[in-house]
């Protein structure tokens, strides 16, 4: 996937709808304070700044002493693996946990689900190992339900990885969280990629008991030593502003989605409308890397529904673009489906 993402870059396509990369600006509150900090560059504590800490332990209603500041929630998930000898993943999946399992040489076990079930599991599985979760999901838009999620709890044995970074991003009630049933065996990854727009800061922050807790410190004390402190002092105003921030990027991306579903929907083309997070998993009912080809000779980039767990005949979009160019992309998708 990374591959195909610096070819895009090469060749700058008109409508970029591949990476999960927004197109809205972070907040000018949060640059400035981004600025303000810019000259200090000490270490900072390996668990992050108390102060953040304590913000978002204030959120979660949970102690300091359960969280930890990491540098992205792509880390916090590999933190959380390390040492892992088997790991589930239910498909379609982001690519970032199989290349983290992959690179740890742990046994990767695959709960495959399917459009027809509404992407989640339609038959009993059996979970080995630790379990990586992700909902809002990336790529479909599944959210899962308390029940679903009390169903997973019960299912596993060992530690539950719930990947929360699109929690702010949901269109039909706010999704449950992981902790909100147990926090026994659980841990909880946020990003501040998404809702914020921050992806290159690299800054999410983990929560889970303080054994696991202890045990990411220790993954960061061998590895980046800390995040640097600047960009956590600038995180600690970025959750204080997450209600406002996370209302308007909920209103805008809604109304992508619903611009892009209607197009998309009057070509027949077979998907299921995002609950949460900002990408369609789209079937297209032909090979998805020749199908993004072909779009990509229109001038529109996305990828295809093989890196997100062998599904051959879909691609994902990203709603990553303004709506005049949302309505152009869907018109050009319909344009090569009937060529």
């Amino acid at each position: 996937m990374y591959e195909l993402f610096d070819l895009y870059e090469k060749k700058k396509p008109e409508i970029r709808m591949d990476a999960g990369q927004l197109d809205i600006p972070p907040d000018s509150r949060i640059v400035e304070e981004l600025r303000k900090y810019m000259d200090e560059f000490k270490y900072a504590p390996t668990s992050g700044l108390e102060e953040l800490r304590g913000k978002i332990a204030e959120i979660h209603g949970v102690e300091a002493s359960e969280t930890v500041v990491v540098p992205g929630a792509k880390f916090g998930v590999a933190a959380l693996l390390h040492g892992v000898k088997d790991v589930t993943l239910i498909a379609p999946h982001w690519p970032g946990y199989r290349h983290i399992a992959e690179l740890n040489k742990a046994n990767l076990h695959v709960i495959r689900t399917s459009l027809e079930h509404g992407w989640m599991p339609d038959e009993e599985f059996e979970v080995k190992g630790a379990l990586v979760i992700n909902y809002p999901n990336n790529p479909t838009g599944v959210v899962a339900d308390k029940k679903f999620l009390e169903f997973l709890r019960e299912s596993t044995r060992g530690l539950i990885v719930s990947d929360e970074t699109y929690s702010d991003i949901y269109y039909d009630g706010k999704p449950a969280s992981i902790i909100d049933l147990t926090f026994e065996n659980c841990a909880l990854v946020y990003s501040f990629s998404k809702t914020f727009s921050f992806p290159a800061l690299r800054l999410g922050y983990v929560i889970a008991p303080r054994d696991v807790v202890k045990k990411v410190v220790e993954y960061i004390r061998a590895t980046v030593t800390c995040v640097s402190p600047f960009i956590q002092r600038a995180a600690i105003l970025a959750l204080e502003l997450k209600n406002e921030i996370g209302e308007k990027i909920r209103k805008t991306l809604h109304e992508r989605v619903k611009v892009f579903s209607s197009t998309l929907g009057s070509c027949g083309f077979r998907f299921l409308e995002p609950r949460g997070a900002f990408y369609f998993f789209i079937d297209v009912e032909e090979d998805g890397t020749v199908f993004s080809r072909r779009l990509l000779d229109k001038g529109v980039s996305v990828f295809p529904g093989e890196f997100f767990g062998k599904y051959r005949t879909f691609i994902r979009a990203s709603l990553t673009v303004p709506r005049e160019k949302l309505v152009k992309a869907a018109k050009l998708f319909c344009e090569v489906a009937r060529n």
